[in-house]
Order: structure tokens, then C-alpha cells, then sequence
């Protein structure tokens, strides 16, 4: 039986915020059933961030990675939420359940994916 996919959506758990320090645990309890595949999307993180390896989950990092990507992450507040590669990820991800557990403005995109219907 396969393992059932799931895209966390959350600030980087590289942050000492309340939604980093939650995001960590809760991802590491999550792993440790091994139950899933995981993937975060982390807000305010850089994919090339060396730190990501400590983690036991694939992490993919929400911020832009150089200028052109930098002006459409500018344009839009939620971008920096993780609306800036939410369908990218999803659409390789390829998750069952997605969650985010910020409060509820932060994942509107989330709800109003075209996706949606696929997770």
C-alpha cells in the first residue's frame, strides 16, 4: 500500500517562530509513524539553504532564488505566504492531503487552487 502524500504549507522550520517551532514538530511526529511522504513548502526559506538537510522530510523553500522570480514574488503580499509556488509544488508533490495550520487568510490561495479538487 502506498504511503498516503501530504504538502505541508508553513514558515521554514529554520525560523524561531511559533508557526517554525510547530511546523518542525509536528512534521517530525508526522515522519516518525511512517505513514507519509512529506513535503513542506517553507515560507521565508531558500531551497539552497544547507540547513534543510537536518530535516528527514523534503523541504522546498518559498523564497525567489533570483531577480526575475524576485519581481513576481514582490508583486503580490500573499506570495511571501507561499502562493508564490504553491501549484508548483502541488503539481509535483502530487499530495492527498494538504495542510497549513497558519491562520486562515494565510492559505486562501490554498483553497482557491485550481488544484483543489486533487487533493
Amino acid at each position: 500500500m502506498r504511503k498516503k502524500r501530504i504538502l505541508a504549507v508553513s514558515e521554514s522550520p529554520l525560523l524561531s517562530t511559533g508557526y517554525g517551532r510547530y511546523t518542525e514538530n509536528l512534521l517530525k511526529n508526522l515522519h516518525d509513524t511512517g505513514k507519509y511522504d512529506i513535503t513542506l513548502l517553507a515560507s521565508y526559506c531558500d531551497s539552497r539553504d544547507g540547513r534543510l538537510a537536518q530535516f528527514p522530510w523534503y523541504t522546498i523553500g518559498n523564497n525567489p532564488l533570483n531577480p526575475e522570480e524576485e519581481k513576481i514574488y514582490n508583486s503580490h503580499p500573499q506570495h511571501q505566504l507561499g502562493s508564490f509556488r504553491f501549484e508548483q509544488v502541488a503539481i509535483q508533490a502530487m499530495p492527498d492531503i494538504v495542510f497549513d495550520f497558519r491562520d486562515h487568510w494565510y492559505f486562501d490561495y490554498q483553497e482557491s487552487s485550481i488544484l483543489r479538487s486533487n487533493y
